[in-house]
């Protein structure tokens, strides 16, 4: 079998025994008339989009359809098939997501009127539902509702409409989780694989995340809002993630130290710490569950994984492509529901050796004082209030466009967004200017519209603490230069956008430049000389990432060197190495080591030479 998952989605991953039992909004459901998904479909590359429309009789639905790679690939060689076929099919009132290359459109016809749903179905004919590679038997792993039959609701950031539900896990369900990861690390085979056996398994899901790419671009586009076109590009980081660390778990090098005394021969080494709970954020679960994953796993190591409720649905799709990959039984294991619970049972379980967590400083507190009970291992990578010092000898044009990248990319939902831009006094009035017109060229509207470059915040929750930020900082005198109101548009009302918010004049003093917002907003500080700008940059709680723009290397070397930070970028911004050298947040922003070596415990051998 090929890993232990629990509490998986109710549409989207349900097993079939389960679905008739389900929650309210899937209705009776004869599981029967569902297709086997071995016939060709009555359509072709050429077939137009009018007629599959027709013969799906799905005119004015909304209805997401997950597109299995394999039809039409000669249309899709510049563009995913998911993107040409939303495009195509939105004037028609149907929201695509995709269409199976072997369903029948007579059956789904069937299928989503047996449904009669309001929201957004999700269909896979590969699986029957979208979720694993079996229903719990033989090679293909375990899929289970959680004990009580409790969900939650997965909501869309574009139309606050629900989208599907997933099962929320119990104290219980964590707990059989656990155990499973323990089991697994114990007695069962992963650890005991030679690397070069974990190191293809690994590599493996590399390749499985390359065949679907746009499939999890699209689910992670309509589950938290990441614009497509950006989220297809950043999933190349969770590719190489995987690469990466499979070629880690062949090369994990031992040390040998020179005993002083002469008499022994000694030998330092790593092992796996033994059961990880990895609990990751919402805004780039997929990603993110990669770089994790990978890492852990590569010293062969077991984990419980939880995503928030805010975005899990690609990291599900992620656990059926390490089933497929061949991950053994137990050893990943994905929990689903809200901190409270599912968290702070993984945090208290004396089954767990380490807890790891990527979130914010409050949460990272609340993780430390309950691991501290069972003295587990902790690693925290937390929030940052970044500061992007742009001296007055930089390439401006530069320099505006990357400051405009590095604040407003992923709606601003990024840890290491560079939310204040200190600007040298002397350019600060053109490099205002260009950042504006930067900001007001971004393009809002559908995460799944590949032309889209700026989405809605996660949830509408996220979008009105964005708000209250935004006249929080007018209250407290800054200029708001730029923005920072939820637009009206009918296309753009009903999503949690928030038009990107440029403020000046901002004081080190206001709330705006000292708390991470995590969302568009941008404070523009000036500066006189480097001191200042310094003194400006290490003023805050945080000390997650930075960045200075100079032609002058020297300088750039020397400020740097004096950031008090983790990350530092030069004449750049964001790491294009976030697996190879991974770095540590400094102050509030992070506790423990980076990388995988974080997920495993060093031991030293001493060999005595004489007798």
């Amino acid at each position: 079998m090929a890993g232990f998952l629990i509490a998986i989605v109710t549409i989207l991953g349900a097993p079939r025994e389960n679905l008739a039992a389900a929650p309210d909004m899937l209705g009776k459901l004869n599981l029967s008339t569902y297709p086997s998904a071995t016939k060709a479909p009555p359509f072709s590359a050429r077939t137009t989009t009018d007629q599959v429309v027709s013969l799906a009789g799905l005119q004015g639905r909304v209805v997401l359809l997950n597109f299995w790679a394999t039809w039409c690939q000669e249309c899709r060689p510049e563009m995913p098939m998911f993107q040409r076929l939303h495009r195509e099919f939105a004037p028609q009132g149907l929201s695509v997501i995709g269409i199976n290359a072997r369903e029948e459109i007579p059956a789904i016809q069937k299928y989503a009127k047996e449904l009669g749903l309001n929201f957004p179905l999700v269909l896979d004919a590969k699986t029957h539902l979208l979720g694993s590679c079996g229903w719990g038997a033989g090679e293909c792993g375990i899929w289970r509702t959680a004990e009580g039959g409790r969900s939650f609701k997965v909501i869309s950031p574009f139309t606050n409409e629900p989208l599907t539900s997933i099962s929320e896990a119990s104290a219980s369900d964590v707990d059989a989780a656990v155990r499973a990861a323990r089991t697994a690390f114990d007695s069962g085979p992963w650890p005991r694989m030679s690397p070069n056996q974990r190191a293809d398994i690994l590599a493996k899901v590399g390749r499985l995340i390359e065949r679907e790419r746009d499939r999890l671009a699209y689910i992670e586009a309509a589950d938290m809002g990441k614009p497509i076109s950006g989220g297809y590009a950043h999933l190349q980081q969770g590719i190489f993630a995987w690469d990466y660390f499979a070629g880690k778990a062949r090369d994990q090098a031992e040390e040998v130290v020179r005993v002083a005394a002469g008499s022994h021969f000694n030998y330092r080494m790593h092992e796996p710490v033994g059961v990880v709970a990895e609990i990751i954020p919402w805004n780039g679960p997929a990603v993110s569950a990669s770089q994790k994953l990978s890492a852990i796993l590569c010293t062969g190591n077991s984990v419980v994984l939880k995503p928030s409720v805010e975005s899990s649905l690609s990291v599900l799709v992620l656990g059926e492509l390490l089933m497929e990959a061949g991950i053994p039984e137990g050893v990943v294991n994905i929990v689903c529901g809200p901190g409270a619970t599912v968290g702070d049972a993984l945090l208290r379980h004396a089954g767990v050796n380490m807890v790891s967590l990527t979130g914010s400083v409050e949460t990272g507190r609340h993780v430390m004082e309950l691991a501290a009970a069972g003295l587990k291992r902790v690693a925290l990578e937390l929030g940052g209030k970044n500061p992007n010092i742009v001296f007055g000898d930089a390439d401006l044009d530069a320099a505006a466009m990357w400051a405009g990248i590095a604040a407003f990319s992923n709606a601003g939902q990024v840890c290491v967004s560079g939310s204040r831009l200190l600007i040298d006094e002397k350019v600060h009035d053109d490099l205002l200017k260009k950042v504006v017109e930067q900001a007001r060229a971004l393009k809002m509207g559908d995460p799944i519209d590949e032309s889209t470059q700026l989405g809605p915040l996660v949830s509408r929750k996220q979008r009105d603490r964005v708000l209250e930020y935004v006249r929080i900082g007018v209250a407290e005198g800054a200029r708001l230069v730029y923005g920072g109101d939820a637009p009206t548009e009918p296309a753009l009302a009903r999503g949690n956008f928030v038009r990107p918010a440029i403020f000046d004049g901002v004081k080190p003093e206001m709330r705006i430049a000292r708390e991470e917002i995590f969302g568009p907003v941008l404070s523009v500080m000036r500066f006189h000389d480097e001191n200042d700008a310094l003194a400006l940059a290490n003023g805050v709680e945080f000390g997650l990432a930075g960045a200075v723009w100079t032609s002058d290397i020297q300088r750039a070397l020397r400020v740097a060197g004096r950031i008090d930070a983790g990350q530092i970028y030069v004449n750049g911004y964001y790491s294009p190495a976030m697996s190879e050298s991974p770095a540590v947040g400094h102050k509030q922003s992070g506790v423990g080591e980076a990388g995988y070596l974080k997920y495993t415990v060093p031991k030293t051998v001493f060999v005595r030479l004489q007798s």
